[in-house]
């Protein structure tokens, strides 16, 4: 069920103007626990599904949450 609305967003994304040119997704929060990187990690692997090329940049200095969940 999950990927299915990763899925969905995917399609969406491509409704509202994500193409070559406009190629940048931010997924931020002021909040901890928010699930900024289960959803940043889920939305990569769904565009790398799709024929995108993705970058995923964890840039938390204090506690580094993604490359560890890529192991």
């Amino acid at each position: 069920i999950v990927v299915e609305q990763y899925r969905a967003l995917r399609t969406n994304l491509s409704y509202v103007g994500l193409s070559p040119e406009k190629k940048v997704v931010l997924i931020t929060s002021f909040m901890r626990e928010e699930g900024k990187s289960f959803n940043s990690l889920n939305l990569a692997s769904i565009l790398s599904q799709g024929g995108a090329r993705v970058v995923v940049m964890e840039l938390d200095l204090r506690k580094p949450k993604i490359s560890s969940n890529l192991r």
